[in-house]
């Protein structure tokens, strides 16, 4: 059965790809705060009627969210993430035998910087932010 919390990365890291400026505007899926109860809810965003829906809840939040923050899935993120940030540095993303992700940028065999995490979606987007922040891409 599909799990869309397992696709996504954590609040926290949303919040911090929010931040450094991944687009907020497209469909799909996102961290939406409702007023009643306030709280954070994972939605699925109709892009063309501009509404949240909850997959848990079954019910459209579209007169009471407060905020909303892209929650880019593990596809997307995929394709920000470049295959090489410089002519001799590749990146790579895996699991590891642990059961446990990793991203990391790699020079001939050598460990450059590598980050890991619990699911893909949020070794994808520690990677991600590392990346914008040490200014090898940008949004």
């Amino acid at each position: 059965m599909f799990n869309p919390e397992l696709e996504v990365p954590d609040l926290e890291l949303c919040k911090k790809l929010q931040e450094l400026g991944y687009p907020q505007e497209t469909g799909g899926w996102y961290y939406v705060k409702i007023l009643f109860p306030r709280k954070w809810v994972l939605c699925l965003k109709n892009p063309t009627e501009n509404l949240f829906y909850s997959c848990r809840e079954g019910k459209k939040y579209f007169y009471r969210v407060q905020d909303y923050i892209k929650a880019p899935t593990v596809r997307e993120l995929g394709e920000r993430l470049p295959s090489s940030i410089k002519w001799d540095h590749t990146l790579l993303c895996g699991k590891m035998l642990s059961g446990t992700y990793f991203c990391g940028v790699y020079k001939k065999g050598i460990t450059f910087t590598e980050v890991s995490a619990d699911k893909e979606a949020n070794a994808r987007a520690k990677m991600l932010i590392w990346l914008v922040e040490n200014k090898y891409i940008e949004f």
